[in-house]
């Protein structure tokens, strides 16, 4: 909790959440060319590359606002994997299908491992059912830690992580110039990543 400094307005929060969107970024690439979904960006080289682009385009995007927040790229870059990892955590989950559809998916170690991970995979007795539970209490938990505990215990609304004027509360940037600069970039990083969501939920929708 130290590194996202107990808060879930901060920066820090907000780029954790955006980075565990990584894997998935492969969908965005899908609207322009031919990229699978799930293979490339569902391994762990390819995921810290993208990663590494992420964080890239952040740092070019908010340097100011990054050095005025104390985020060196090193920590920028350990946030965004932290959130990267987890997506891979919770896609472990997935069901695999067939070897048609899913023997290229989700292939986490490539090139050293060519094996899918998904639930069934690494436990073949796993069910359907076994899939959906564990995928319901796994999202009850996270449910519980973030509104249980953030929201109503600690009094923190998860959602105002994306407000830009929520991650510069506690700074002090006297130089005015400065100040209107770090606050452009505050603007601008958050709707890059709006964008990014903007892309993702409409491929759901087609």
């Amino acid at each position: 909790m130290a590194l996202l400094r107990k808060r879930h307005d901060s920066l820090e929060t907000f780029l954790i959440s955006m980075a565990a969107l990584i894997p998935d970024f492969d969908m965005i690439i899908g609207f322009f060319i031919d990229f699978e979904h799930g293979v490339f960006t569902h391994t762990i080289i390819g995921a810290l590359s993208f990663t590494f682009i992420f964080c890239s385009i952040m740092w070019v995007l908010g340097k100011d606002l990054l050095g005025k927040t104390e985020i060196p790229f090193s920590k920028l870059f350990l946030l965004a994997s932290i959130g990267m990892f987890s997506h891979l955590f919770l896609d472990s989950f997935t069901y695999f299908y067939s070897v048609e559809t899913d023997a290229t998916h989700h292939m986490y170690f490539w090139p050293i491992w060519n094996f899918p991970v998904h639930i069934n995979t690494m436990f073949p007795s796993a069910t359907w059912e076994i899939r959906v539970l564990v995928e319901v209490l796994v999202s009850a938990f996270l449910i519980v830690i973030i509104i249980g505990y953030g929201w109503i215990i600690k009094k923190q609304n998860p959602f105002r992580m994306f407000f830009s004027n929520s991650w510069l509360e506690t700074l002090e940037v006297e130089e005015e110039a400065l100040n209107i600069k770090v606050h452009r970039e505050a603007h601008l990083v958050l709707g890059v990543n709006l964008v990014i969501i903007g892309f993702l939920i409409l491929n759901y929708f087609l």
